[in-house]
């Protein structure tokens, strides 16, 4: 866990979708489905906006197109633990916001847990990742969308709720809209089923005549 080479900021998303098609190229895959969580799928979304040949569909989940004030006020509080390099604030901040109350509730070990986990973090490269977060702006480009899309939102997302997720099916042609009622931000871990099931289908949907696109 948090292998990945940290080179020095400042980052954004659009510096991570074009890494994102260099790992295509690399690959050698001509065009991806495209599914993210959170900050991978606004990676996501600006990858289909800056390279629109090279993505076949999109899957969006716990997403939005810019932050609004509360969404800011909450990550400026990341930022901050962050650069005091304090992984038990800084996880408690994750876990209040990230999780529904009965998921927390429910696994009462996951808080030390936690605190284990993120004292391996590059805190450095987190306050990056975040101040790239305050930069991001896609709302007024999302009519330029051309690849089917999902996007998928738990209904208890108190870090950001399913009115982003409204807010982004309505801008985007087409856009499906799902929302998993009781779920927090971390939709894929509170409810793996439907999660994957959704993705699944989604994949499925779009790939339909061209089954090599589901392998890739």
């Amino acid at each position: 866990m948090w292998r990945s080479e940290h080179p020095p900021g400042p980052y954004s998303r659009e510096v991570h979708a074009d890494d994102l098609v260099g790992l295509l190229d690399f690959l050698g895959v001509d065009r991806a489905h495209l599914a993210g969580i959170s900050y991978g799928a606004e990676v996501g979304l600006v990858c289909a906006l800056r390279h629109p040949d090279r993505v076949a569909s999109l899957f969006l989940s716990s997403a939005v197109a810019r932050p609004d004030p509360v969404l800011r006020a909450q990550i400026e509080g990341w930022i901050a633990a962050a650069v005091r390099e304090d992984p038990a604030l800084l996880w408690r901040l994750v876990l209040s916001t990230s999780f529904s109350a009965a998921w927390v509730e429910a696994h009462p070990d996951e808080l030390r847990a936690g605190e284990r986990r993120y004292t391996g973090l590059d805190f450095q490269a987190a306050a990056e990742l975040l101040r790239a977060f305050l930069r991001y702006d896609v709302a007024d480009r999302l009519g330029e969308v051309g690849a089917p899309t999902l996007v998928v939102a738990g209904g208890e997302d108190a870090l950001k709720p399913p009115r982003h997720a409204e807010a982004l099916a309505r801008g985007i042609r087409g856009a499906e809209l799902l929302v998993v009622p009781g779920a927090g931000h971390a939709l894929c871990l509170e409810r793996p089923e439907e999660f994957n099931t959704a993705l699944l289908g989604f994949l499925a949907k779009h790939a339909r005549g061209r089954p090599e696109e589901v392998h890739r």
